[in-house]
């Protein structure tokens, strides 16, 4: 879908011009059959202009000075597919925000055939990844608490997505690694938000089923159950929890287990509830009733999740002459029973009815300590058998659960809405109103004006909360115009503070931009690229450019302080970085365009350098003898030439070293005597005087130990020749390669079980996995498990073994003895 090389090309910028290209240009809508596929493939026709002109140069034989090449544009029909229509810089989802870049970095000319594959391949990973994180932030209820979570993932997505674009591959491979962060952190946020989604519909089931189940409780005989009371209380925890503050991100994954475990308990009370109910209507339904079912059958059929047919099952029974009272004097339904004569009916049912209003207030987040000591007056009296001071008490209990109703009835009128107030307590206040409003009885809700009021608040106070977020995390990703429209958008259901304070951050960032500047050629032929940033920059790694006609042979090498392939730390801790390239070229003179890539925007230069006449009375070639390996099963590995392999990267893993040879080559007719200095870093490590005939060979031999190496930084190998006989002359370029370090942790994972159904107590297993290591030989991995007396290792899976490059290994150990603890270690050498 994104095409690198359309064959739309505009004309050259002026030269001199330095605009910073925030928006791509406008283009027309693309003809179908464009191609796009076999160019996103490399599977395009090569262009035979372009290959001559590489052969000329490289024989030394092009005349024609190099020029600027015009810029290119990604295919039109690609925009338009991840835009909708819309600005060409701005896609429609935000998962399309990544390929909308790539399009334009490809457009650039930063694509190479070499790492297309890689980069394809990670970009894809990327978006799937996104992709999670936008499944876990698309309820704007859970934001809250999964805010922290994805918050995280993006910093580790941004550092991927950063290196996605770098110019070696390297940073492609460290990307894997973030890569599985962000995953982590992304996955987790999905599953707390999952939780959160089925916890806040399980209480909005209880507010809104409770009501009427409690009252056909309450209205029979037994009245309110102990389970239905657990209900109640259990239901009012899980509200409490779900509504309440979010937990430190220390603490969010004890929360969200007990979330979970209380979810579950509560939704199975509920259905058991249900069954319950309509095993009392099934059972009405098949008996035979009298008049004494009247009320029964009545405080059935108030209950609306009683089924249909059951209804009119319900309604045919109490309807029929059968249940008609008789009005006759001996059991006339007028007499009242004797004032010393407490109706024990009426007792029950207005006791339970006051339980059930209490359970619900507190269901609603409604909590008043005053409510407890009213009712414990009530039970007092009734232990005493004190009726008419137990009725006394049952209507103070009664008005003080009546008032804290009303109260929060007038309340919910006064609330708010608006920026002046803290957005939170605003928040807090809306979601309690709401579910008063939820848990009223029917009559009262009929007489209630507005009584969704709370609820359109709350959704909008949620969503204003959810588009600032998602403007927010925008501006992370340098796209201030994109964060604008989301910012207007939550500009559309409410103002506040901290929109007006992330709209002035988006106006500031699009106005912040990376300059360029190259500068003068060396006698080493190294071009010096400088970069500087201006204004509020978020974090990350931009990549350096250098557009060029594609005759010139280019390439770009990175400083040792910086991360590596063409990529360099934004902001810039020092103000400004420099990355220097070697140029090879007939012309005295050359059009070069830097650019700097970051984020989707292109800042860009224009100026002509003059390049120094490169010597070429010698050759250097740098290469790694072979090397063969017998492994434990007996077949014989050979390590790959890893100059040959890795171009100038080279890697190294801990305790293991590199032997390499230096051929030097005298590319004359005329004897040489040349001296030959290698350092590695600052430090020499070998000088060596070498005579050489003419059209003669000599070799050097050297090592590299992984000892003088560190893990986080380049080190470069150089290697200077000079003439003996004329001091100061270089008869060659240098020649450099960049060595690195690398930790075990960065390309060993491992993964452990327990089989309880071998051996006597259980087989402990291990997974050792081996994936994104640039050396592609197997690892020697070493597994030990400790307490050592607990555990014998299985033979067929020993404690050590070698683990194949992009593939995994079992280690497998039966537990002889039982063990609380287990502690395992692994160790990866060459």
């Amino acid at each position: 879908m994104l095409d690198p090389d359309s064959s739309s090309e505009p004309e050259p910028p002026a030269k001199g011009a330095a605009p910073e290209k925030d928006a791509p240009p406008e283009v027309e809508p693309a003809a179908k059959g464009n191609g796009a596929e076999a160019r996103l493939k490399g599977t395009e026709s090569k262009d035979h202009k372009v290959e001559a002109a590489k052969a000329e140069v490289t024989a030394k034989v092009a005349e024609v000075k190099a020029e600027a090449p015009p810029p290119r544009l990604p295919d039109p029909a690609a925009i338009a597919a991840l835009t909708a229509g819309g600005p060409r810089d701005i896609p429609t989802f935000l998962e399309g925000q990544l390929p909308l870049w790539y399009a334009w970095f490809a457009a650039k000319g930063g694509e190479t055939e070499a790492l297309r594959s890689r980069r394809l391949d990670l970009l894809r990973e990327i978006i799937e990844v996104r992709e999670m994180a936008e499944r876990a932030a698309a309820d704007p209820r859970v934001l809250r608490w999964v805010r922290g979570r994805l918050d995280e993932g993006d910093t580790w997505r941004r550092k991927a997505q950063d290196a996605l674009f770098a110019s070696d591959a390297a940073p492609l491979l460290r990307a894997e690694g973030w890569l599985r962060h962000a995953a982590d952190a992304y996955g987790e946020a999905e599953a707390i938000a999952e939780a959160c989604r089925r916890a806040l519909d399980l209480v909005a089931r209880l507010q809104d089923e409770l009501p009427s189940y409690g009252e056909w409780m309450a209205r029979r005989a037994a009245g309110l159950d102990e389970n239905f009371e657990q209900l109640l209380k259990r239901g009012a925890e899980l509200a409490t929890r779900v509504h309440g503050e979010p937990p430190p991100d220390a603490d969010l994954r004890a929360w969200f287990a007990k979330l979970s475990t209380q979810a579950i308990e509560v939704e199975g009370q509920l259905d058991r509830l249900g069954r319950e109910f309509r095993a009392a209507v099934r059972e009405m339904i098949d008996r035979r009733t009298g008049p004494a079912d009247w009320r029964e059958i009545d405080a059935l059929l108030r209950v609306p999740m009683i089924p249909p047919g059951d209804r009119l099952a319900l309604l045919a029974k109490i309807s029929s002459p059968a249940l008609t009272p008789p009005l006759s004097s001996a059991a006339s339904t007028l007499e009242a029973p004797a004032a010393s004569d407490p109706d024990p009916v009426f007792w029950d049912q207005a006791q339970a009815l006051a339980q059930l209003e209490w359970g619900l207030l507190r269901l609603a987040g409604v909590e008043d300590e005053d409510l407890a000591a009213y009712h414990d007056r009530v039970l007092r009296a009734q232990r005493k058998g004190d009726a008419n001071r137990a009725l006394d008490a049952l209507d103070a209990f009664s008005d003080r659960l009546r008032q804290r109703r009303a109260d929060w009835i007038e309340r919910r009128g006064t609330i708010a809405v608006s920026g002046e107030r803290p957005l939170d307590q605003v928040h807090r206040e809306l979601v309690v109103a709401d579910r008063v409003a939820r848990i009223l009885p029917a009559a009262l809700v009929a007489d209630l004006r507005a009584a969704d009021e709370p609820a359109a608040a709350v959704d909008r106070l949620q969503r204003h909360a959810l588009l600032l977020w998602q403007g927010r995390r925008l501006l992370q990703d340098f796209a201030p115009r994109h964060a604008e429209l989301l910012f207007d958008e939550a500009r559309g259901y409410l103002s506040s503070k901290d929109l007006d304070e992330a709209t002035a951050e988006a106006h500031a960032l699009a106005k912040a931009s990376l300059t360029i500047a190259p500068g003068t050629i060396d006698q080493q032929g190294r071009l010096s690229v400088r970069v500087q940033s201006e204004g509020p920059l978020p974090e990350g790694n931009a990549t350096v450019l250098l557009a060029h006609n594609p005759a010139l042979a280019l390439g770009i090498t990175a400083m040792e302080d910086e991360p590596g392939g063409g990529l360099v730390p934004v902001p810039l801790p020092s103000g400004e970085a420099v990355i220097r390239t070697f140029l090879l070229a007939n012309d005295d003179e050359v059009h070069l365009n830097p650019e700097v890539f970051y984020r989707g925007r292109t800042f860009t230069a224009s100026t002509s350098v003059r390049i120094p006449a490169p010597g070429d009375l010698v050759k250097i070639q740098a290469r790694q003898p072979r090397v063969r390996r017998e492994l434990p099963n007996g077949k014989i590995i050979v390590f790959p030439d890893q100059f040959a392999f890795n171009s100038r990267r080279i890697y190294l893993r801990p305790k293991s070293w590199l032997e390499y040879e230096l051929n030097i080559t005298n590319m004359t007719a005329n004897p040489l005597k040349l001296r030959v200095v290698q350092r590695l870093g600052e430090r020499p490590i070998h000088e060596t005087d070498l005579d050489l005939q003419g059209h003669a060979q000599g070799a050097i031999p050297g090592a590299v130990l992984a000892d003088d190496l560190s893990y986080d930084k380049l080190t470069t190998l150089n290697v200077t020749v000079t003439q003996r006989d004329r001091p100061g002359r270089s008869p060659c370029r240098p020649l450099e390669f960049d060595f690195r370090k690398l930790h075990p942790k960065a390309f060993i994972v491992a993964q452990d079980g327990i089989d309880g159904s071998k051996g006597a107590f259980g087989t402990f297993y291990v997974r050792v996995g081996h994936f994104g290591d640039p050396v592609p030989v197997p690892a020697l991995v070493r597994v030990k498990v400790e307490p050592a007396g607990s555990f014998r290792e299985v033979p067929r899976y020993p404690a050590v073994q070698e683990v194949p490059n992009k593939g995994s290994r079992i280690f497998a150990f039966e537990i002889i003895r039982p063990t609380c603890h287990i502690y395992t270690t692994d160790a990866a050498d060459d």
